[in-house]
């Protein structure tokens, strides 16, 4: 295996956002606030369990505007957990 196909492990969407939020300094309970979100919700986008979430609209509607508010590109989180999503 090369280089750079090992460097190529997939990282899913909440697994990203947490890092990013980890490398921000920001508390679950801060995002949750700036998001007007619940922090159960967050904290099941970080654990990927979007099926504590209503439905995957809403999945995609909240990580999109997490990714945002950590200045992450929404369409490489939003292809994340297009990859790992359940099928409807």
């Amino acid at each position: 295996m090369s280089e750079s196909e090992s460097q190529e492990i997939h990282i899913s969407a909440g697994e990203q956002l947490k890092h990013l939020r980890e490398q921000k300094n920001f508390s679950v309970q801060n995002i949750a606030s700036r998001l007007n979100l619940r922090v159960r919700i967050i904290e099941a986008i970080e654990n990927n369990d979007f099926e504590q979430l209503s439905a995957a609209t809403y999945a995609r509607g909240y990580l999109r505007s997490y990714a945002k508010l950590l200045g992450a590109d929404p369409e490489t989180i939003l292809a994340s957990y297009n990859d790992s999503a359940p099928e409807p």
